[in-house]
């Protein structure tokens, strides 16, 4: 998502530098054996909470990148189910639109949850994200 280093509009390209700035700057997570990431990850541990359908799963973001979240909660959703990402008590209507784009048993060692990517059709939800990702990485 924030790989993306153009943008016409002033307030998106100034919150995309942010996050650039925050995500260059951070310790990052060494990747996994198995890991199909492209880019860098920051631990974070926050409360959050994903909608899918009427289906709410309660959880926390345990780690950001620019793409997406890892959202760790024991029930899990079907690849490709799209859904909303809000932090803490955040109303749904402000969340970030999302797409679960893997999924994670409860019998792995890190336990279960949801690799979930950023799904952005329009500026608001892209601002949305950017808002969301400077929540956890800091603004």
């Amino acid at each position: 998502m924030a790989r993306r280093a153009i943008t016409l509009d002033p307030l998106l390209g100034e919150m995309y530098q942010r996050v650039s700035q925050r995500l260059a700057n951070a310790p990052i997570l060494p990747p996994r054996e198995a890991d199909r990431r492209t880019g860098n990850r920051i631990a974070v541990c926050r409360a959050a909470r994903l909608r899918i359908g009427d289906l709410v799963l309660i959880g926390e973001v345990h780690d950001v990148g620019r793409g997406g979240v890892f959202f760790r909660t024991e029930i899990l959703a079907e690849v490709g189910e799209r859904g909303v990402l809000v932090l803490d008590r955040t109303p749904f209507d402000e969340g970030v639109p999302v797409r679960v784009a893997w999924t994670r048993p409860g019998s792995h060692s890190c336990g279960a949850g949801l690799g979930v990517a950023f799904d952005l059709r329009d500026r608001s939800a892209e601002q949305r994200a950017l808002e969301l990702l400077l929540a956890l990485v800091g603004r």
